[in-house]
């Protein structure tokens, strides 16, 4: 496993390791990395989230949806869909009543059809 430090500056700078998640599933030349704080959270905490996303080594433009899921692909929250241009750093509140295993799934969409999905395992516990 790969990890990488990414600086997240706000009113005061703190840097923030992140682990990359597994390969992306698109077509020829479309390339997804998602970084995540973590592999592991704790309920009712904050977790960061980076994802980039590029085609053909250009910043890829289109839609993303993101959705936190079960193992078997049930969707417990509809994280929301964002416009996406080559970029992502985002924040996300887990449940405080959540515990076991989640899979952070992003989808990316062009014109009406997906272009490309990955997803970032997680546990809660």
């Amino acid at each position: 496993m790969r990890t990488r430090l990414l600086a997240v500056s706000a009113a005061t700078s703190a840097a923030v390791a992140f682990a990359l998640a597994g390969p992306a599933a698109g077509g020829p030349g479309f390339k997804v990395t998602f970084l995540g704080q973590s592999h592991t959270a704790r309920p009712g905490t904050a977790w960061a989230f980076y994802i980039r996303a590029t085609e053909n080594g250009r910043p890829w433009q289109g839609a993303l949806r993101l959705a936190v899921q079960t193992p078997a692909g049930k969707t417990v929250d509809d994280v929301g869909r964002y416009a996406f241009n080559g970029s992502l750093l985002q924040g996300y509140l887990w449940n405080p009543h959540d515990r076991g295993h989640y899979v952070f799934r992003a989808v990316f969409t062009q014109g009406g059809r997906t272009v490309g999905q990955t997803s970032y395992r997680v546990e809660l516990g």
